[in-house]
């Protein structure tokens, strides 16, 4: 098979030290931006770096002009099995075929054993895989949260992946709260202490690219809900993490969020408007109609009656 030219510039996550291993090329682009969290613009311009530097709280983030900087020809994205690398290599070939210049390809590393060493295999990308990385990041992207929802048609398991990504930072239209701050409460049932909360979720989750730093906002937003309550008073230790009422009748699905909590944008959806929210209920996708209403005393309680 033709390997990639020479000159080719790798990009990548940090994962320089793997690289380094299957011997890859010397001329690398690393970047830091897990694209399947937050708010993804269609285009990493100057005001997409903008907004995904303010999402992370980071002084800056590595976009397109970044990128064209760096390719003089062939470029090879490495992957991982994750979403977030699944749609870095669809937004890098967005850059490349507007630069007009080389050709994409897909590198993958498996992983070593305590006899066998990293080993890597680089493919070429078919026009059947080009147009599939357009449609996802254009569906990714899209303000149209039914272009998200359509990937579930996909035979792909990265369009698959993303889809799930994406979902699982919307929502539910019962409680309001996301998959991962269920997975948290969840969590917390047995295991009351911050830190091993976080790593049990991670762990329990592979291949899907959550990180610490995700859920430690989930875990401050039940923080701000009044769900839980963190005890930072000791100095040492993991600090222990208390299940408060609300947070029990979340887990029991009797209490909800909506017309209280406030959400942003996933990928290009903005989940809000004066109306209502987009919700997941089950495995389908709508819009839930919630009317702004004050904190009170029984915040968060379902008044069954009225329940639809």
């Amino acid at each position: 098979m033709t390997r990639p030219s020479p000159t080719a510039l790798h990009v990548s996550r940090p994962i320089g030290t793997w690289l380094d291993a299957v011997g890859a090329g010397p001329d690398r682009f690393e970047h830091f931006d897990e694209l399947a969290t937050g708010p993804l613009p269609s285009r990493l311009d100057d005001a997409g770096c903008a907004l995904r530097a303010g999402f992370w709280n980071t002084p800056e983030i590595a976009g397109e002009k970044a990128l064209r900087a760096r390719i003089t020809g062939d470029v090879v994205v490495w992957v991982d099995g994750t979403p977030g690398t699944a749609l870095l290599r669809a937004w890098v070939r967005t850059v490349v075929d507007a630069a007009g210049i080389g050709a994409v390809w897909t590198g993958r590393i498996t992983g070593r054993t305590t006899t066998t060493p990293w080993t890597s295999l680089v493919a070429p990308s078919d026009e059947h895989e080009a147009r599939a990385d357009q449609v996802l990041w254009k569906a990714a992207t899209s303000l149209d949260p039914h272009e998200v929802d359509a990937l579930r048609t996909s035979v792909r398991d990265d369009d698959l992946d993303v889809r799930r990504a994406l979902l699982r930072q919307y929502p539910d239209a019962v409680t309001g709260l996301d998959h991962w701050e269920h997975a948290l409460l969840d969590r917390l049932l047995t295991l009351p202490a911050l830190h091993a909360a976080v790593g049990r979720v991670m762990g329990h989750h592979p291949g899907s690219g959550i990180g610490d730093l995700t859920l430690m906002a989930a875990l401050s937003r039940l923080e701000r809900h009044g769900a839980v309550t963190i005890d930072r008073s000791r100095s040492r230790g993991d600090p222990p993490v208390c299940i408060e009422p609300l947070g029990h009748a979340l887990i029991a699905r009797e209490a909800t969020v909506l017309g209280v909590a406030r959400y942003g944008t996933v990928g290009g959806v903005q989940l809000e408007d004066p109306t209502g929210v987009w919700a997941t209920e089950g495995a389908q996708l709508r819009p839930v109609r919630v009317p702004r209403r004050p904190v009170s005393p029984d915040y968060g309680r379902i008044d069954r009656t009225t329940r639809r």
